[in-house]
């Protein structure tokens, strides 16, 4: 049995978000296992804007999805929402009886939804529970969202489509799941409708990475998603639409004054250059510390080499 215990990350290095996902739980510092409980850092973040060519901004994209090495899929324009016809006569049947009780509570909700099968069914205890109390939790936030509660006429829509995405992305999410290598991560680009946001919000509050891509700098991610300003990129400039997510990473080709540009910065910019680029270390936390020294001690720093920054 798994009880799967996220720790929201606080910094991160957004150049490189697919490299960190390939092991994210290799970091024996910030990942523990106490008998049954697994804590480990779970990354919640956006990208906000565009950058000043489209094409550079989609290969950022791809490149996070390339070099996570399948942890981290796209899940924009791919959610599906199929479903048996056997299991859809039990969800009308459920919301039959929800309209005729005036509202069953989201504990009642999910007892129906899981007493009616409609909710996976994993075969690791942990895991299994964990479906339900998230999704208990997540309801009884959309109850408070609307002064009508559980009779708004979206709860129903946003709840049959939470129940068809569970059971399509979730449960096969959870078959593969690698407790080595760490949890799968799902990358969200441009607008979302309410029952996706929803489902974005489930996935975050279960405990996988969320990736959001928001070209036009909606406010939903850090609503519902919490994502803080620390985990939030902003690109130069805020798109005013949401151009199409090319399926493939854009072949850019450099001109030779561009790639004179990169050959420059790789010979100024190596590790042991001493000369650092803007913001280089901008995703890194910064601890301050007071130096005390004497006066010949001055005389003696001041002969080393500068290190420019």
């Amino acid at each position: 049995m798994v009880n799967l215990n996220p720790i929201r990350m606080k910094s991160w290095d957004s150049s490189n978000i697919g490299g960190w996902l390939k092991d994210s739980l290799g970091d024996s510092s910030q990942v523990t296992v106490d008998g049954e409980n697994l804590t480990y850092p779970q990354l919640v973040c956006q990208y906000i804007g565009m950058s000043l060519d489209e094409d550079e901004y989609f290969s950022i994209l791809h490149t996070q999805v390339n070099d996570s090495l399948g942890k981290l899929s796209i899940l924009t324009g791919a959610l599906n929402k199929k479903i048996s016809a056997e299991k859809l006569r039990s969800l009308n049947q459920l919301f039959d009886l929800h309209k005729k009780e005036k509202g069953l509570s989201p504990n009642r909700m999910v007892a129906f939804l899981d007493g009616y099968s409609l909710l996976p069914d994993s075969k690791d205890p942990g895991l299994n529970r964990r479906i339900k109390t998230v999704l208990i939790d997540l309801l009884k936030k959309l109850q408070k969202s609307y002064t009508e509660g559980t009779l708004h006429h979206e709860y129903r829509r946003i709840t049959t489509d939470l129940v068809k995405w569970i059971s399509n992305h979730v449960e096969p999410a959870l078959k593969e799941i690698d407790f080595v290598q760490g949890m799968p991560a799902f990358l969200w680009y441009g607008t979302a409708t309410p029952s996706e946001k929803w489902f974005l919000t489930y996935l975050a509050d279960f405990g996988f990475h969320m990736v959001i891509f928001n070209p036009t700098n909606e406010p939903w991610p850090k609503t519902l998603l919490s994502i803080e300003d620390d985990l939030s990129y902003r690109f130069p400039k805020v798109s005013q639409d949401v151009k199409l997510l090319p399926e493939e990473m854009p072949k850019i080709a450099g001109t030779v004054a561009f790639k004179a540009t990169q050959e420059i910065n790789e010979l100024l910019h190596h590790d042991d250059s001493g000369l650092y680029k803007p913001f280089q270390f901008k995703s890194y936390s910064i601890n301050s510390i007071r130096l005390k020294t004497t006066e010949d001690e001055a005389f003696l720093i001041s002969k080393e080499r500068a290190m420019i920054r």
